[in-house]
């Protein structure tokens, strides 16, 4: 039939409100941008969902997840309509990714709880270095980077305090404590 579908935007909050948010797309695993038959849609075959995520980033048209299971960092390319993945392999395998960052440069921070570091990658995925480890952090889950001060912020949240890095992995400072 030719019936017409008017496209709704959701918007929070609604009007008379001023909006604040919107939304925009949603990702769902790593088939999103495979293209599916009829077969394919009658039988079910509409790929895998995607797995839990403890951390989000974007930056130049790409998302970027820390990916539960399998551990790894999904990064969801929007302009060349491609999944792939980061630290499965090979030095800096992350086994509990806990929180992601972006640096203004593209190098992607990947925060890793089991093994209590920090991994750095290139934005072509190519590993660069760890930064942390046994001796320094006990179980690093949000980070943030700041660029400007070339600065690496890491949430211990085992410590309850934020421990502060140099892009370059030398322990600057660090700040917090157990509240009351």
């Amino acid at each position: 039939c030719a019936a017409k579908t008017k496209e709704v935007s959701l918007i929070y909050p609604s009007a008379p409100e001023e909006p604040r948010v919107a939304f925009l797309k949603s990702y769902t695993g790593e088939t999103m941008y495979q293209k599916w038959g009829f077969l394919d849609i009658l039988f079910g075959s509409q790929g895998s969902s995607m797995g839990q995520l403890y951390g989000v980033a974007a930056k130049g048209g790409k998302v970027y997840g820390a990916l539960f299971r399998p551990p790894a960092v999904v990064v969801f390319d929007d302009k060349e309509q491609r999944v792939t993945y980061l630290g499965t392999s090979g030095p800096g395998r992350l086994s509990l990714p806990t929180g992601i960052a972006l640096g203004d440069d593209g190098i992607v921070y990947a925060a890793d709880a089991t093994e209590k570091k920090i991994q750095v990658y290139t934005n072509e995925g190519v590993h660069k270095r760890s930064i942390g480890g046994k001796n320094d952090l006990n179980n690093p889950a949000g980070i943030a980077v700041n660029s400007k001060l070339q600065r690496l912020y890491i949430v211990d949240s085992r410590d309850n305090k934020v421990k502060v890095y140099s892009l370059q992995g030398e322990k600057l400072f660090e700040f917090g404590g157990p509240g009351a």
